[in-house]
C-alpha cells in the first residue's frame, strides 16, 4: 500500500513541465506554450497518469468528504492522477494498493 498527498502530485506536474521548458527544443516550445495555454497541470483535457513499479490492485483519491476511484492504465502499471479534480484539495490523499 501507498499513500500520498494529491499537491505534491500537483506540484511535481509542474516541476516536469518547467524542466521541459528549460531543454525544449524551438520545434517543441509552441507545443509547450499550447498546453499552457489550455491549462497546463491543472487541465480537464489531459489526463495525466502516474507510473508506479508494481501493479497495482486499486487507486483511490480521497478529501475533504469525497472520494474518487482512479482510472488504471489497461496493464495496471500506472494511475489518472486527478491534477484537475478541484472538489479535491491539496490535503487530499491519494492510496495505491498493489497486488
Amino acid at each position: 500500500m501507498e499513500d500520498r498527498r494529491l499537491g505534491d502530485l500537483r506540484a511535481q506536474c509542474r516541476v516536469m513541465v518547467a524542466m521541459a521548458k528549460a531543454d525544449a527544443s524551438l520545434l517543441t516550445m509552441p507545443l509547450i506554450g499550447m498546453f499552457d495555454a489550455i491549462g497546463g497541470c491543472a487541465s480537464k483535457r489531459f489526463g495525466f497518469y502516474h507510473l508506479v513499479e508494481h501493479p497495482l490492485a486499486s487507486a483511490t483519491a480521497t478529501g475533504a468528504g469525497v472520494t474518487r476511484t482512479l482510472r488504471l492504465s489497461a496493464k495496471s502499471t500506472s494511475y489518472e492522477a486527478p491534477l484537475s479534480d478541484r472538489t479535491l484539495p491539496n490535503e487530499a490523499r491519494v492510496r495505491l494498493t498493489y497486488r
